[in-house]
């Protein structure tokens, strides 16, 4: 598992970054709001969660852990993958995900 990865900001797209570690550079699935606060040839730090699937393996980024193990733990729920998952801790960040999924606040997860 790939826990966090820092390095250059080589390119940044629509939902990602491609991440310069020296010899090689990783592609990383990042919210939005992540390509927003990163520039071309900045260093960036991001925490990380590989999902692994017949098709691909796909690195997800955050710039906090904390969003990070939140992204990983909705994921558990059934129904749920990295993309929705993903979504989710954009919109509502950790502290509202976790009131909405303790409180069954289906219009905030809807």
């Amino acid at each position: 598992m790939i826990d966090r990865i820092r390095g250059a900001v080589l390119r940044i797209g629509g939902d990602d970054l491609s991440v310069d570690l020296g010899p090689i550079a990783l592609r990383v699935v990042v919210p939005a709001q992540v390509t927003t606060e990163v520039r071309l040839g900045s260093d960036v730090e991001l925490h990380t969660a590989m999902v692994v699937r017949e098709d691909g393996w796909t690195l997800y980024g955050f710039i906090e852990a904390e969003h990070c193990q939140v992204f990983e733990q909705v994921q558990t729920v059934s129904g749920i993958g990295p993309r929705i998952a993903l979504a989710l801790v954009s919109v509502l960040g950790p502290d509202d995900l976790r009131r909405a999924v303790e409180t069954e606040d289906l219009a905030s997860l809807t």
